[in-house]
């Protein structure tokens, strides 16, 4: 069950994609 580790990941990912836009 990695289902939340990976969508923490993903959050953090999209996090810093929309900083660095």
């Amino acid at each position: 069950m990695d289902g939340e580790e990976e969508q923490e990941q993903k959050s953090e990912v999209l996090r810093h994609g929309t900083e660095g836009q």
